[in-house]
C-alpha cells in the first residue's frame, strides 16, 4: 500500500481564524486514511519541498504526496510552484499536474481549450485596456483572467449597463494587473459535477447551487466573499438534482469533455449553468477543495460514498496513473 505524504505550506498572513480553519479541515482526511491501513506523514514546507524533505527518506516507488500548500508564500501561484518542485523530485503527487494548474489558472487558455473542442462556453472577451472595450450585452460578468477561488469576484463583477461595465474593468486592470474577461451572463440553475479517475471516469451526482439565502440584494453567483467571508450567506448545495434527461446528458457531457480537454487528473470539479435551457461551462476547477464539507465531498455523499472510500477511489487513480506512466517509459 503506498504511503502518503502530506504538504503543508509555512503560516502565511492569512487570519488566526482562517489558519486555523484550514488546519482543522485535514484531520478528517488523515483519520479516514489512517482508518483504512495507510501510513501518513506529515512534513511543513517553510522555504522549498526539497529542503524540507531532505535526508528523510521519502523514496518516490513509496511515497505519493498530497500538496496542501495554497497560499504559500501568499502568492496566488504558490501552491502551483510547490507542486513543480514535488514534480522535479520524481515524487507522484494526488492531482492534476503543474501544468495544467498553470492553464486553468488563465482563463484565457481555458476558454480557448474548451472552444477547440467544441464546447458550449458563454460568449465572451478579452479587455487589455479600456480603450478595447467594445462590449455591448448585458447583463454581463466581468472576472480577472489570471485568477482562481473566485479571486476578484465580488457582487459587483455583474454589471447591467455600460458605466458599470466600464467600473469593473477599470478595477480589474488596476487591481491584477491582466486583462479581464468580461462575459454573457448566465443566469439560469447552477450546478457542479465531480468527475473522477483518467482513462475511466467515474461522474458524481450533480449538485446544484442553492442562492436562496441571498435574496435580492446580491447576485446568484458563487464569488470570493460567498466562499470564504463569514459574513456573507452562505450557498448550499441541493440533491438530488431533477433535470430532463437530455440537459442531464449534456451536463454529464461537458463535464467530461472539459476534464479531458484540460488534462485534468485524479479528480476535478466542472461548474455548469443553464442557459435558454442549454448547458453552458463556466469553469473548470483542476484542483478543487476535496475536505469532507466540500462540493466534493457531497457530491460523494449523494452517491452513498463514504468520505474515507472517496479518498481512497481518488489515491488509486493517482496510484494506477502513475503505474500506466512507468510501464509506458
Amino acid at each position: 500500500m503506498v504511503k502518503i505524504l502530506f504538504l503543508w505550506s509555512a503560516k502565511n498572513s492569512w487570519t488566526q481564524v482562517d489558519w486555523a480553519e484550514r488546519t482543522e479541515e485535514h484531520i478528517p482526511l488523515l483519520d479516514a486514511l489512517q482508518a483504512r491501513g495507510y501510513v501518513v506523514a506529515e512534513e511543513m514546507v517553510a522555504g522549498n519541498v526539497a529542503r524540507a524533505l531532505d535526508g528523510k527518506g521519502y523514496d518516490p516507488a513509496e511515497w505519493l504526496v498530497v500538496n496542501w500548500c495554497d497560499g504559500f508564500t501568499d502568492r496566488p501561484s504558490g501552491y502551483i510552484e510547490t507542486l513543480e518542485e514535488i514534480e522535479a523530485l520524481g515524487l507522484n503527487h494526488l492531482g492534476s499536474g503543474s501544468a495544467t494548474l498553470r492553464t486553468v489558472a488563465d482563463k484565457r487558455q481555458v476558454r480557448a481549450r474548451l472552444r477547440e473542442k467544441g464546447l458550449r462556453i458563454p460568449e465572451g472577451s478579452v479587455v487589455e485596456t479600456l480603450q478595447d472595450l467594445a462590449w455591448r450585452k448585458f447583463p454581463a460578468i466581468v472576472k480577472p483572467s489570471n485568477q482562481h477561488a473566485s479571486i476578484g469576484i465580488t457582487n459587483d463583477s455583474v454589471v447591467q449597463n455600460e458605466a458599470a461595465l466600464a467600473r469593473q474593468v477599470a478595477f480589474v486592470l488596476d487591481v491584477f494587473h491582466a486583462p479581464a474577461l468580461v462575459e454573457e451572463f448566465i443566469p439560469g440553475r447552477e450546478f457542479t459535477v465531480t468527475v473522477c479517475g483518467n482513462a475511466n471516469l467515474e461522474l458524481l451526482p450533480p449538485l446544484e447551487l442553492d442562492y436562496g439565502m441571498f435574496g435580492a440584494r446580491l447576485h446568484h453567483i458563487y464569488s470570493y466573499e460567498a466562499k470564504f467571508i463569514s459574513d456573507v450567506p452562505e450557498v448550499d448545495f441541493r440533491y438530488p438534482v431533477t433535470l430532463d434527461a437530455r440537459v442531464m446528458a449534456e451536463l454529464n457531457e461537458l463535464a467530461v469533455g472539459a476534464f479531458r480537454a484540460l488534462a485534468c487528473r485524479d479528480y476535478a470539479r466542472i461548474d455548469v449553468r443553464l442557459g435558454g435551457g442549454e448547458p453552458y461551462l463556466l469553469d473548470v476547477n483542476a484542483n478543487p477543495d476535496i475536505n469532507a464539507e466540500s462540493a466534493v465531498g457531497v457530491s460523494a455523499a449523494a452517491a452513498g460514498i463514504e468520505y474515507g472510500d472517496l479518498l481512497v477511489k481518488f489515491l488509486q487513480a493517482a496510484q494506477e496513473r502513475r503505474a500506466t506512466c512507468d510501464a509506458v517509459v
